[in-house]
Order: C-alpha cells, then sequence, then structure tokens
C-alpha cells in the first residue's frame, strides 16, 4: 500500500473519496482507491491511497485471454455443454451443439428451461430427475468432477441416453457448473445389440453345456450299465480314468483304487505270445491314439492271482485337448470254455460219425449233406458221391409200406423235426438193385457248422441191432449196479470198520482203567470216542443225502440269505471241525449280501470242497476260498496246494465211492463231490474242476443266486 500526498488549491478540509484511478509510476502500475484531504500549516494536502496492480493486471490478462480459449472451445466443441448456476439451477449458457443435441429450439428457449424440464421423468435408477440431479449436484461441488449417465430428452419430447461430465467452475466469483453431455444412443444399442448377443452367446452356451453334460451323463449310464467291463484311461500316463462295476469284478480291486492302476499292472507280466504285457499295453495304445480301433485277445490277472482271458476292443474317445481310450473288455473265459467244449464236441461228433455202427446222414430240408460209413454200407451204396445233393426220400421205394408217397411223408417227417426237434418212425428204404431195407430212423434238430441241420440215425431192424445194443446196455448197467454195490460194501466195512475199531478200543480202555487213568487221558479217550462216532455220523448223512437225491426226495427250497455271514460262519465251522489242520483265507470281492439260494444245499457244498482242500494239503498250508459276483451267479472258487488229482482220476470225479489212487490214508467215501454235483444241480449251477497232480486243486461253482433287482 502507498500514500501519495497530492497539494490542492481551495480550503483546508478533510474529505475522502474511493477514485479507483489507474496511474502508471515508473513502469508500475498503481490504483488510487481511497483519497483524503488534510490541513497541513497552512497548505492544503490530498492524501491518496493506492496499490500496486502490476500482479493483477497480468491475471486478468491471462483470465481474459482462459476465457477466450475456453469461450472458443465451448463453442466449437462436439459436446452439448451447458452453464449451470447451482445457487439457482438455471441455465446461463449453452453452445450451438447442446441445440443440435436437443433437435431443436432456439438458445432463447434453452436457457429458459430447467434441467429436469431436459429430462426424462425418472433416470434409470428409478430416481426421479429432480431428486437425482440434485444429488450429482451437490456430489460435483463437494467431490470434484463427476461422469454419469442420463437419460434425456430431445426438443419433441423423444427420451434419449447421454454421457455426462460434471465439472464445478468458478467464475467472476461465482461458483458454476459446466455440463458437458454426449449422445450415447449409438452406443447403447450398440451395447444392447452386444448385451443381446452375449445372451444368444450364453443361452448356446447354456444349451451346449447342457447338450454336454446330458452326453456325459448318457455314456456313463452307458458305462456302468454296459454287460461288459468298460474303463477309460489316458493315454498319456497309461492310468485309468474310471470303469465300471464290471471291471472292478474283473480285476478283483474296489472302484476307489482303479485310478491308481494301469492296464499294465492287472496283467501278468508276460502274454501268451511271449511278450511283456507293458511293452504290448503300449503299442496297443499307440494304434489306439494314431485312430485305429484295435480288437485284440488279452490276459488279464485277477487280485487273487487267477488269470482271465478276454477280448478287448481301444477306441480314442472325441475329447478335446485330452489323449482318452476306451476300452471294451469281454470276458473270455466262458467263451474259450465254449469253444474249447465245442471243438471236443466237434472232434466227438467226427469221431463218433465217422465211427459209429450206427448209419448217421446229415440233411436239410432239400438235399444230403454228409453220410458216414455206416449209411454207405446200411444203403449199400459205393461211396457219398451217390447220396450227397440228393433228397433224403432218393434211395426209398414210390410208396411206403402204408401207401404214402415217400417224397411227401419224408417232407411230413422233416417238417415235423424241424418245428419240435426230433421224429421218430419206421421207414422202407431199397438198395440200388432193389432189395428192401426196413429201417428204424431217428430224426434230431441239431446245429452243424453254424446251421440248423437234421441228424437222422438209421437202424437196419431186418437184423435185430437195436435189440443187440439195448441187451447191450443192460448188461452194461448190470455190470455198473454190481461194481457200485462192490464198492459200497468195501467203503462200509473199510470206513466204518477204523472209527469203530478206534471207538471200541477207547470204551474198553476206560472201562478198564477209568480210575487209573489221569483226568487229561481219559478226556482224550472220550473226545476220540466223539470224534470217530461224529466221522460216522458224517458218512451215514451222506450217503442217506445222496439216496435221498437219488429218489427225488431232497427238495429245493431257496430263500434270502446273507452270503457275507454264510461264509464266515461256514469257515469258522470247518476249521473248528478239521482243528485248524490249515488256514483257511476267505476272500468277498464285492459281492452283495443278500442272495437266494438253498442254506441246507449250499452248506454242503461248500462245507465239502472246503474239507476236501483242508483233507488233501499238507497241515499249515493256506486254503483259499474266494466268492466273486459274475452278473446274476455267484462264483464260489476253493483253491488248495495239495497233492492235486491225476488225469485219470479226474475222469472219474463224479462217480459214487470212486477215490483218487494217491489219498493214501487219508480217510474218505469217495461221496463228497458226487453230492456237491448234485446239490449243484439242484440249483441250476455248475461245477468245474481244475488239477494238477503233486500242484493242487481249484474247484470253481457257480451258481445263479442274484435275481436281475440284486
Amino acid at each position: 500500500m502507498v500514500n501519495h500526498l497530492t497539494h490542492a488549491a481551495g480550503e483546508w478540509d478533510e474529505s475522502a473519496s474511493a477514485s479507483g484511478r489507474c496511474v502508471r509510476q515508473s513502469g508500475v502500475m498503481f490504483e488510487s482507491f481511497f483519497e483524503t484531504r488534510v490541513r497541513v500549516g497552512d497548505r492544503r494536502l490530498n492524501v491518496t491511497e493506492s496499490r500496486e496492480i502490476t500482479e493483477r493486471t497480468h491475471a486478468e490478462a491471462a483470465l481474459r485471454e482462459s476465457e477466450q480459449k475456453f469461450r472458443g472451445l465451448f463453442e466449437a466443441s462436439s459436446d452439448g455443454i451447458l452453464i449451470l448456476d447451482p445457487e439457482n439451477g438455471r441455465i446461463t449458457d449453452c453452445n450451438a451443439a447442446a441445440l443440435r443435441m436437443k433437435g431443436g429450439g432456439d438458445r432463447e428457449w434453452l436457457l429458459a428451461q430447467s434441467i429436469e424440464s431436459l429430462s426424462t421423468a425418472q433416470q434409470p435408477d428409478g430416481r426421479a430427475s429432480s431428486e437425482a440431479a440434485q444429488a450429482w449436484i451437490e456430489r460435483a461441488l463437494a467431490e470434484g468432477p463427476q461422469r454419469l449417465e442420463w437419460m434425456a430428452k430431445r426438443y419433441g419430447g423423444e427420451p434419449f441416453p447421454v454421457e455426462v461430465l460434471l465439472t464445478p467452475l468458478r467464475l467472476g466469483g461465482r461458483r458454476l457448473l459446466v455440463v458437458a453431455s454426449r449422445d450415447i444412443s449409438e452406443r447403447k444399442k450398440t451395447e444392447l445389440e452386444l448385451l443381446e448377443l452375449n445372451r444368444s452367446l450364453e443361452r448356446r452356451v447354456a444349451e451346449r453345456t447342457a447338450a454336454l453334460a446330458s452326453s456325459e451323463a448318457c455314456f456313463r449310464a452307458l458305462v456302468e450299465h454296459a454287460p461288459e467291463a468298460i474303463v477309460v484311461f489316458d493315454g498319456d500316463t497309461g492310468r485309468f480314468r474310471f470303469g465300471n462295476e464290471h471291471a472292478c469284478a474283473l480285476y478283483g480291486v474296489p472302484m476307489e483304487r482303479l485310478t491308481e492302476l494301469t492296464p499294465a499292472d492287472v496283467s501278468p507280466e508276460l502274454q501268451p505270445n511271449g511278450r511283456l504285457s507293458a511293452e504290448l499295453v503300449r503299442e496297443r495304445m499307440e494304434e489306439a491314439l494314431a485312430g485305429g480301433t484295435p480288437v485284440f485277445e488279452w490276459i488279464h490277472r485277477h487280485a487273487d492271482g487267477i488269470l482271465v482271458p478276454t477280448e478287448v476292443r481301444l477306441l480314442r474317445l472325441p475329447v478335446e485337448g485330452q489323449n482318452l481310450i476306451r476300452a471294451s473288455i469281454i470276458d473270455n473265459t466262458e467263451r474259450k470254455r465254449a469253444e474249447r467244449t465245442l471243438r471236443e464236441s466237434e472232434e466227438k461228433f467226427r469221431a463218433l460219425f465217422e465211427g459209429s455202427s450206427q448209419g448217421v446222414v446229415l440233411h436239410d430240408e432239400r438235399q444230403i449233406l454228409e453220410a458216414n460209413p455206416a449209411a454207405l454200407r446200411i444203403l449199400e451204396l459205393q461211396g457219398p458221391r451217390e447220396l450227397l445233393g440228393k433228397h433224403p426220400s432218393h434211395t426209398s421205394p414210390p410208396l411206403q409200406p402204408n401207401g404214402e408217397s415217400s417224397a411227401e411223408l419224408a417232407g411230413k417227417y422233416i417238417q415235423e423235426c424241424m418245428d419240435n426237434g426230433s421224429a421218430r418212425f419206421e421207414w422202407m428204404s431199397c438198395t440200388a438193385r432193389g432189395r428192401a431195407i426196413p429201417l428204424e430212423v431217428s430224426l434230431t434238430r441239431i446245429q452243424w457248422s453254424g446251421r440248423q441241420v437234421i441228424q437222422a440215425l438209421i437202424h437196419d431192424i431186418s437184423q435185430r441191432k437195436q435189440a443187440e445194443a439195448e441187451l447191450h446196455r443192460t448188461l452194461a448197467r448190470e455190470m455198473e449196479l454190481s461194481q457200485l454195490k462192490s464198492n459200497f460194501v468195501s467203503m462200509v466195512s473199510h470206513e466204518f470198520r477204523t472209527p469203530l475199531g478206534i471207538i471200541q478200543s477207547s470204551a474198553e480202555l476206560l472201562r478198564d482203567f477209568y480210575e487209573k487213568m489221569p483226568l487229561g487221558e481219559r478226556s482224550e479217550q472220550l473226545e476220540s470216542i466223539t470224534r470217530n462216532t461224529r466221522r460216522m455220523a458224517g458218512m451215514m448223512e451222506e450217503i442217506l443225502i445222496l439216496s435221498r437225491l437219488d429218489a427225488g426226495k431232497l427238495d429245493f427250497q431257496p430263500a434270502a440269505l446273507d452270503l457275507n455271514v454264510f461264509c464266515h460262519r461256514l469257515v469258522d465251522e470247518v476249521l473248528s471241525a478239521t482243528n485248524r489242520r490249515c488256514v483257511i483265507e476267505l476272500s468277498l470281492a464285492s459281492v452283495p449280501s443278500e442272495a437266494r439260494a438253498d442254506e441246507k444245499l449250499l452248506g454242503h457244498i461248500l462245507t465239502n470242497l472246503l474239507s476236501n482242500a483242508v483233507k488233501y494239503s499238507e497241515p499249515g498250508a493256506t486254503v483259499h476260498f474266494a466268492i466273486r459276483r459274475d452278473a446274476a451267479d455267484v462264483l464260489c472258487i476253493v483253491r488248495d496246494q495239495g497233492i492235486g488229482i491225476s488225469a485219470g482220476d479226474q475222469q472219474h470225479l463224479f462217480k459214487a465211492f470212486h477215490r483218487g489212487d494217491n489219498v493214501g490214508t487219508r480217510p474218505g467215501t469217495g461221496l463228497g463231490l458226487l453230492m456237491v454235483k448234485r446239490c449243484v444241480e439242484l440249483h441250476r449251477g455248475s461245477v468245474e474242476v481244475s488239477s494238477q497232480l503233486g500242484e493242487g486243486t481249484t474247484v470253481t461253482v457257480r451258481l445263479p443266486v442274484f435275481g436281475p433287482t440284486v
């Protein structure tokens, strides 16, 4: 602040005035804003207060320049800009873009509007425009610039979306708001289109996901309920990913352990061709991963050591980013057995066919296919060419003794055989020289080389071959009965004599020396009597049961049975009865507790098998007793490492009173396996014995005890 003294003529008085004049002194701008007149002595002076305004002048110049720039931007901006006075809510200025955005009206009309009149009644968040506008104005004044989306109205009332930037501004000592708006109708339209596209994509993804989930569920259902064993494994690591219950039963492992294994882990070290299982597994996997569908035979190894022949089919699954292979595995045990049986049957059939003394002719409805030498001999033919390809009535006279046409009557018998499976009748044939040959013909429908044909057995009844054969069969039966009686007498005299002698000896010792015997010896003699009495009772029980079976008086009475409890109890009983001579190792692999069987007959079956395994094993040896489920059947497998059965004795295993040559002094009646077979047949099951002399015996009993809902 500077005081200037100025001399002025006139009276001396004191007064003051504000002038606001600007004065430049020595290049410096001053502004006088207050003057005072004072009297000093005889002089009257003016005192002027002034201040330097150089900086302010520069600031004002800069402000004017800034305002000019702002005005230039304000008018040139493509965004609509309004200047809003927040104190009264009035619009004080607008640019041309704001008018264009409104689509009509002039500047005076726009400046006369309020923010609420330029907006829709409500904003997208549900608030009234007046409430929302006031809230945003206060927020901008308090916090600084705010960006928001707003629903505005055009001049004609049409709503449209804008993006708004509220910027607080001080101008000439006033607080104002710069409202910059940009029409985002096209952007919103694009966003809506993108949103709809996204929704459509999400729907398609959801539908595809649902379809994939349904497909996966169907696939898993197919795997889990497939009749064969199915596993899926990783083609890179070789580890199983999952499998069905049939696969777990095939391998003898629980489901939760399956993913820890590879195909090589459930196979023997070598396959039948001598190759390492691990090498062959990798070759087959690579073939499948390359797009092939290999089908091959494979030997799997059950957890209990049993080798299972199977047929395997590999297929790479179309799963993106993963090398998954599905293996479909069919247990060929039965098929192999069936093939072996079929081969044996065909060989036997061929041997019988060629070597039979009976005439055998194979034919269908139209022609003769095969004839054995006996048939050619009976019909007095030189060779098969005279017969093959001809109608079955070719070697017959035109009419049969009853007056019917041979061709028509042959057709009737053939049709009867095809319908009913068999036909028997007398037939008049004749030789090439015209000699009549009376025959007895038996037709049987059979499967031969994959087709249904008729097997005709022909007997020349003129030589009474049939009566002679019947006589031979009768004599053979009488010899068999005679041998059976002899064996029974021998068994009774031998097997009963020994325990009776022991009982008698123990009783006499107790009678003569009871008082002098130590307590332990008395108990031993009494136990001997009890044990041998039980042995005789057991033999009598076996004979009585067999007699009831032969007489058809032992009924099959199946009922619900807890297999787990039954097997554990049975093992305890056998261990007790055999004085724990051997260890019995029981394995129950994924077997449902509830089965349907005749408990008494099943007890006879398994008790006999376990007792035999213990009897023919060395003391302290282990007898393996495995129970496994195979579809609706239960497999009862008893395996020992005892003395085994010779090939010759295996031909007579199920004959009464027959015992192996190598049993030595081991007691037995030779009735146990026969009783097992009869009890198994009542269950409509099967029994199979596999044995090697000196290496042990495995007996497998298959019984249908699980219904379709078990």
